[in-house]
């Protein structure tokens, strides 16, 4: 939004059944190759800067990795409100009075620490989000506290988000509940639980992965 996008602008979606969330990165990384190479006849495209290469591996960092290495410090466990506003604030991050949930900080600590230091001269994938920034995902089986959400940013700029879609309609259900319960302690407007997506959930949905580009 704002000054990285016109008015109207062309958005991609899909879903791919039976795949995870790592399926979901190299979709996105042939995607954009293959209109890269069409468009420019290379795998060079301009950047806001510099050129972006799209050639080789793209680095991958975990929300963990990428908050200890650009604002310096460690924002594992991500639920504690006060430990995250405390280091935050040591780092320079300026938090306004409303941001006093997890969520919120860590969008606040990304916008103003990891977002400005990602490279301009190539891509970068932000894998395993907190839990708490990623309520239609699937919990990582491997690494405690986090979400198989992934986002991949070309030049600075955020290009697609994806997820490994939470299938278990319970779990959603649980998700949905929670995040009402949360909005009315923060007194914010409640939204009606949207029934005919969970009754889809419990039709059956096989694992998954989207992605929005």
């Amino acid at each position: 939004t704002g000054n990285h996008h016109n008015p109207e602008f062309h958005m991609l979606e899909w879903y791919r059944s039976f795949a995870d969330w790592s399926h979901g990165v190299q979709d996105t990384k042939n995607v954009i190759c293959h209109v890269t190479q069409a468009l420019t006849g290379s795998l060079t495209m301009p950047g806001w800067r510099e050129p972006i290469h799209l050639e080789g591996s793209w680095e991958s960092l975990s929300i963990r990795e990428a908050i200890l290495r650009w604002a310096g410090f460690d924002p594992y466990p991500y639920e504690d409100v006060e430990r995250l506003q405390h280091l935050g604030a040591e780092a320079g991050v300026r938090f306004s009075p409303s941001e006093n949930q997890s969520q919120d900080l860590l969008v606040r600590i990304l916008v103003e620490k990891v977002e400005p230091a990602l490279p301009l001269d190539r891509p970068t994938v932000l894998t395993h989000y907190p839990t708490c920034m990623a309520s239609l995902a699937q919990q990582s089986p491997t690494v405690e506290g986090t979400a198989e959400r992934f986002e991949v940013y070309l030049g600075g700029l955020e290009l697609a988000n994806g997820f490994g879609e939470l299938t278990d309609p319970k779990e959603q259900e649980d998700r949905l509940y929670k995040d009402l319960k949360e909005r009315a302690e923060l007194g914010l407007p409640a939204y009606p639980i949207d029934e005919r997506f969970l009754d889809a959930l419990r039709v059956g949905m096989p694992p998954s992965v989207g992605v929005a580009m």
